[in-house]
C-alpha cells in the first residue's frame, strides 16, 4: 500500500482546520486498521481473508484520493470520490453485519452477471480477447432460469441497502456501530452524485469569488444559496429565442 509515500505530498490546504482536523482523523483509522489487521506485510492464506483485505485495499485507496484532492483544494474531484466512499461504506458494513452467508453469495454471483453483461458486445470481447487471451466459456454461455433469477436478486439499491444495513445488528457498541448511513444518503450519495454524472447542480457548486488582488477567481459556494432562481433561467431562455 503506497499510503506514507503519497502522504508526503499533501498540499497546502491541508493548513485548513477542517481538512486538517479529517486527514489525521482518517490517517489515523487506517494506521488502527493495520494495526489491527497484522500490519501492511501479512500472509493471506485463504479466500475469506483475500475477500476483506480486497475490499479494504480498494477502500484505503480511495481514502488517499479524497484527502490528497482535499488538500490541493480539488474539491469536486474530492466530493466525487466521497460518494463513491459511501456506497462502499455501505455495501461493506452491509455484507459484514450480515447473519448468514445468503448475502455474500449474491454479491459474488454479480461478478458472473456483470462479465457477461460487459462481455455481450462483440467488440468489447474481440478487444478483450486480443489484449488478455480467450474469454472463459462461462462467460459467453447460456444461464439457466434459475442461474438468472440468481443473478437479478443482488440487486439492491444503495438507499434501500443502507436502510436494511442500519436495521441488522451492530457488530460493536462503540460510537461508531452505532453510526446510520442512510440518513447521509441524500446529502453525499445522491448530492455528489451530480459532480460524478455532470449535471447541471454540480455547476451550481461553483461560483466567482473576488481573490482578493482584485482578481475574480472560480470557487464553491453553498449551490442552493447562490443558485439563480429557476424562474430567471428560463426567462433569460425564451429571450435568446
Amino acid at each position: 500500500m503506497p499510503g506514507p509515500t503519497v502522504l508526503d505530498h499533501l498540499g497546502p490546504f491541508t493548513t485548513k482546520p477542517p481538512v486538517q482536523a479529517l486527514i489525521l482523523l482518517t490517517q489515523r483509522t487506517w494506521e488502527e486498521f493495520h494495526v489491527l489487521a497484522g500490519g501492511q506485510k501479512r500472509i493471506i492464506d485463504n479466500e475469506r481473508q483475500l475477500f476483506g483485505t480486497r475490499m479494504m485495499h480498494i477502500s484505503e485507496v480511495m481514502s488517499l484520493g479524497i484527502r490528497m484532492n482535499a488538500s490541493w483544494g480539488l474539491t469536486h474531484a474530492a466530493m466525487s470520490l466521497l460518494r463513491d466512499r459511501y456506497e462502499q461504506t455501505v455495501r461493506f458494513s452491509w455484507l459484514a453485519r450480515q447473519t448468514d452467508a445468503e448475502e455474500h453469495k449474491k454479491y459474488m454471483l454479480y461478478f458472473l452477471s456483470k462479465a457477461r453483461l460487459l462481455m455481450r458486445n462483440k467488440s468489447a470481447r474481440q478487444d478483450y480477447e486480443k489484449s488478455l487471451g480467450k474469454l472463459p466459456k462461462w462467460v459467453t454461455e447460456e444461464l439457466t432460469k434459475e442461474q438468472n433469477t440468481k443473478c437479478e436478486n443482488g440487486k439492491l439499491w444503495i438507499f434501500a441497502m443502507a436502510k436494511l444495513r442500519d436495521s441488522l445488528p451492530r457488530l460493536t457498541e462503540l460510537q461508531i456501530g452505532k453510526e446510520e448511513l442512510a440518513r447521509h444518503y441524500d446529502t453525499i450519495y445522491a448530492q455528489f452524485s451530480s459532480v460524478a454524472h455532470f449535471d447541471v447542480y454540480s455547476l451550481e457548486l461553483l461560483g466567482l469569488h473576488e481573490a482578493g488582488t482584485g482578481r475574480l477567481e472560480i470557487g464553491n459556494r453553498r449551490a442552493l444559496a447562490g443558485a439563480v432562481d429557476p424562474t430567471e433561467l428560463s426567462v433569460r431562455h425564451h429571450s435568446m429565442l
